[in-house]
Formats: C-alpha cells, structure tokens, sequence
C-alpha cells in the first residue's frame, strides 16, 4: 500500500451472492485492505452511497434479483458513486458479457477461478491509478480557486485609495477593509498566504482591533485558522456596528 501514499487501508466492497465467494475474496484481500461485503446489489448500491464509501468495488455478474450489470449502470448514473471503480469478478466469459461490462463503465473484467497474483496486481493498480486522477482533479480545483482569489485581490487592490500612515479615517477603513476580506478568504481556504497577509498589514489590524489583534495574529502563527476566522468576523462585527 506504500504506493498509494495514505496512512489508511483503502477500503474494497466485494459484492457476489455466493458466501463461499465472499468468503475467498475477504481472506484474499484482508491482509491488505479494509474489506466490505454484499450479498446483493441492493446492498451494494446502499454502501457505495453511504457516508464511507468503497474505495474500489469487486463485482459479480449473476445475482438473483438485481445483476451485476444492473448494479454497475446504477453505480455510473449517480453522481455521488460514479466514480468508484469497478471491477467485473465473475464466471461469465463471453466476450459480449465483457463488451458490456466495460461499456457500463467498468475498469476491469476478471473471470473466475481467480487467480491471486493477478486479482492483488489489478487492485493495486487500478487504486494506484483512480488516486492519481483524483489527485490532479484536486489540484485543478486548487489552481481554479487560487486564480479566482488572485483576480478577486488585484479587484480589491484596484480600488485602494492613496493614503498616509494607519489613523482610523474613511479612507483607511476602506483599506483595513479590503484586507480583512482578503485575510478571512485565506483563512476560510486554510491557504498559508494569510501568514504574508499578517505580515504586510500588521501594524494597520493593530491599530484597528488593538484588543484582538493579537488573537487573531497568535491563531494564525499556530495553524488554527478556524479561530482565526472566528476571532476576525467577531471583531469585524463589533467594528460595524460602532
């Protein structure tokens, strides 16, 4: 699992009615990784849903009411299990039924008897892989927010007036303004740049909060930018209202 670089056992949901199955698939990846069971789709579909779903699921094809072909469809149509990978692990092996499969979305089709060293290999890889996508759709995340914060500043900054020295005029709330936005931006995004953002403006936040200041800036230097942001928004509110 040191490939995957997480402190915590992926989790894989094996779904097949056949307890004998189950069974063999618990013993094989328990050493692992942290193992759920279904002995139907219904259940299956429930975990997937729920507030701890799987990381990767193993799935059968032939299950009395709901198959796993069903099961599959409806895991790719809800938004919030779409992207769990799937793995077919079943004793069909015609090509159609793994044109289909692969056509509902599947990752991977394994036909069974399984065996060890190729089932461990595929799960490792397709965890290892699902992690870096989900790693580069985080960082794009980052990027997006980070441009929007920039652009949202220089906005902020543009609209700065000319001003001497920190007295508490209108001028100078305008200012103490625009960088308590930009500071309660950073700390609700828990982004280190409020660390400069102190820095550059500390002499202008302690003459505005002079019985704050200090809170708000003890908060940030230890990383606990939630009372940060409380002790910022308390003290801001308590400013409007003077």
């Amino acid at each position: 699992m040191d490939d995957l670089n997480c402190t915590e056992k992926a989790t894989i949901l094996v779904v097949d009615d056949d307890p004998g199955n189950l069974a063999l698939m618990s013993n094989m990846l328990k050493d692992d990784y942290k193992v759920k069971v279904a002995n139907g789709g219904e259940k299956a579909l429930k975990i997937a849903a729920s507030d701890s779903p799987p990381d990767l699921i193993m799935l059968d094809i032939v299950m009395p009411g709901m198959d796993g072909f069903e099961v599959c469809r409806q895991l790719k149509n809800n938004p919030e299990t779409m992207d769990i990978p799937v793995i077919f692990l079943t004793a069909r092996t015609e090509e159609e039924d793994e044109n289909k499969g692969l056509e509902l979305g599947a990752i991977d089709y394994i036909s069974k008897p399984v065996r060890l060293p190729i089932v461990m290999a595929r799960v490792k890889n397709h965890l290892a892989l699902h992690q870096r996508s989900s790693l580069v759709e985080v960082e794009a995340r980052h990027k997006w927010l980070k441009n929007s914060l920039e652009k949202f500043i220089t906005q902020q900054e543009q609209k700065q007036p000319e001003v001497e020295g920190n007295m508490a005029v209108p001028e100078d709330r305008e200012q103490l303004n625009a960088v308590c936005d930009k500071l309660e931006i950073l700390l609700v995004n828990d982004d280190a740049e409020a660390f400069d953002v102190l820095d550059a403006n500390a002499e202008l936040l302690n003459d505005a909060f002079p019985s704050h200041s200090h809170e708000i800036e003890n908060s940030i230097r230890s990383f606990d930018f939630d009372a940060a942001l409380v002790a910022l928004r308390d003290v801001r509110a308590t400013l409007a209202n003077q």
